[in-house]
């Protein structure tokens, strides 16, 4: 894997700290080993290791293909759903218009998605291996606007490479759509069919692989699910699932952000305890470290006694938070929790499609109450109240989305109650960010 700068993230940090080689050489071994990458020249893809789990896919029964997918141990990257399950009904669906999707939005720039479009065809190859064992015709990649370039030369120089035997049988129609607004953040999200404009109100379904869109079949996935199938396809299952946990099979693409002294991006195994990841890749925290926050907006905070804990799904999942985009986000003394989480809390409440009424309301009502806290109008009762609107968002929410748009409030609150007291109680704010206007 690749560093901004050029270098190789483990060239970098023996530059840098003088890391022995041999300590991360399995971290850039998985997802990035297919092609020999160099940034701005994505031609290697071509003409590298590229598009052989597809010529492997030919050759075997879309049943074999799902079969190894299954043995193979993936799940989705953001939830951790087995990939296979969701193909499975995916492939016996007979519907005619139903469609891939790969999801490459982010609401702000995020260096694990950064690093997966840097290698396109990786992805594209991913979608097509999909529509080879389902028989689905239509595939879509959402991007931010203005970061569709290098997707379309991409799909260009695959429709190029591909006219020829076996390939020139596969009809799919691959669309790279930018968008100018809305993260989807589940890969199964409640707005599929806005951002497809195939209606003008979004459709919230619990199982898109049997009518995700309009009653249509989807399969969607984030940009590192798709990365992963032309590795179990040309590797092999047992390749894959050898890194990672017994529960959480592969690799995961991780961005160290914040207080911290190398911000960057690194693949590294399921199981990798965070403390590792911290102080061997990032070079260790800059200024202390009084909370750890991972998985985007939809993520939480990580126990803050718990510095080695392992950055899998079910051991996330059993703190409150769950892995979602991967960032990892360093905070320091000088940051006060009540406001970080005000901005997560009004991120989340922008982003809610507004098709359950328990999301678009509670996560609304959480971002009101929160706002009040920051601004000294606090009430006793208010981190009870939020908890228990946490507690309905989980439980009544039609999708993942609503389901986890609390994991921050209700981890800040587990973690650093006494900091929401302080705020409420004294209307002081430790860090000296919330004005406080009594």
């Amino acid at each position: 894997m690749y560093h901004p700068d050029g270098k190789n993230i483990i060239e970098r940090l023996e530059e840098e700290k003088g890391i022995d080689d041999m300590t991360f050489s399995k971290i850039i071994e998985v997802k990035m080993a297919l092609c020999d990458y160099v940034p701005g020249n994505i031609n290697r893809d071509i003409h590298g290791d590229g598009y052989k789990g597809l010529f492997n896919a030919y050759h075997i029964s879309p049943e074999v293909v799902i079969e190894e997918i299954n043995k193979s141990g993936l799940k989705t990257s953001g939830n951790g759903i087995p990939v296979w399950q969701s193909w499975e009904i995916f492939r016996k669906n007979t519907d005619p218009g139903k469609c891939i999707i790969c999801d490459a939005y982010e609401n702000r720039e995020s260096p694990a998605l950064r690093a997966m479009l840097e290698y396109p065809h990786q992805i594209i190859e991913g979608m097509l291996i999909c529509a080879l064992a389902s028989g689905a015709c239509q595939g879509y990649i959402f991007v931010n606007s203005g970061s569709g370039e290098i997707l379309k030369k991409a799909v260009r120089q695959a429709v190029d490479h591909l006219k020829n035997d076996p390939y020139k049988k596969l009809k799919f129609n691959l669309n790279i759509i930018e968008a100018k607004s809305y993260a989807v953040f589940d890969e199964e999200p409640a707005k599929i069919s806005a951002k497809i404009n195939f209606s003008d109100s979004p459709f919230a379904s619990p199982f898109p692989s049997l009518s995700g869109v309009n009653n249509h079949s989807v399969i969607i996935h984030t940009a590192e699910t798709w990365a992963n199938i032309p590795v179990i396809l040309q590797k092999g299952s047992a390749y894959f699932s050898s890194y990672g946990t017994e529960n959480n099979k592969g690799t995961k693409i991780f961005s160290l952000n914040g207080s911290i002294k190398n911000n960057c991006a690194a693949e590294v195994p399921f199981g990798t305890p965070l403390n590792r990841l911290i102080e061997d890749i990032g070079g260790g925290a800059a200024a202390g470290i009084k909370a750890v926050h991972i998985g985007g907006v939809q993520g939480g905070f990580l126990p803050p006694d718990k510095p080695d804990i392992q950055l899998e799904h079910s051991v996330l999942m059993s703190k409150g938070c769950i892995i979602g985009t991967g960032d990892i986000v360093i905070l320091n003394e000088d940051t006060c929790i009540v406001d970080y989480v005000k901005k997560i809390a009004w991120s989340v409440q922008a982003s809610s499609c507004g098709e359950c009424v328990i999301c678009r309301e509670g996560t609304a009502q959480i971002a009101q109450i929160i706002k009040d806290i920051s601004e000294g109008r606090g009430k006793s009762e208010d981190t009870e109240l939020m908890m228990e609107i946490c507690d309905g968002l989980r439980s009544s929410s039609f999708c993942r989305f609503g389901k986890n748009a609390s994991n921050t409030v209700s981890t800040g609150i587990k973690y650093f109650e006494d900091e929401f007291r302080l705020h409420i109680k004294e209307k002081k704010c430790p860090a000296n960010v919330c004005k406080m206007n009594t």
